[in-house]
């Protein structure tokens, strides 16, 4: 019998749980479900997606004890209005990697990141 598989989670390692919590929540939008400092945090997005942002941590299970922090990341967002959502950026002191471009496929597309390096591409589908 083929598995039937659903994805459980996106982990994003920082190196301040702090910091992460206000860029997450303020900027992205999440809700944060469990806050365990200096570690670990829980949050979703309205579509119910679910987000572990973790530090480095020798308590933490095999596999999972070093994080990768900083670089482009898997996590691909999307918003209604990316030049509004870049404005809000710039307003609050995110770092813009590069301002929203018309891609060849139609879509417009920026990327950010958090105060700990992590890369987002944000899309806004036309």
């Amino acid at each position: 019998m083929k598995p039937t598989l659903k994805l459980s989670m996106n982990l994003i390692g920082v190196n301040n749980l702090e910091n992460a919590r206000k860029f997450y929540e303020d900027i992205l939008g999440f809700e944060i479900i469990e806050y365990k400092p200096p570690s670990f945090m829980e949050a979703k997005l309205p579509d119910g997606s679910i987000y572990n942002i973790e530090t480095q941590s020798d308590e933490r299970a095999e596999g999972f004890k070093e994080m990768h922090v900083g670089g482009i990341k898997s996590c691909v967002f999307m918003v209604d209005d990316i030049n509004g959502f870049a404005q809000y950026c710039r307003d609050n002191n995110v770092k813009i990697i590069w301002e929203p471009v018309l891609q060849s496929f139609g879509w417009w597309t920026m990327r950010i990141a958090d105060p700990d390096g992590n890369e987002f591409n944000i899309e806004q589908e036309t």
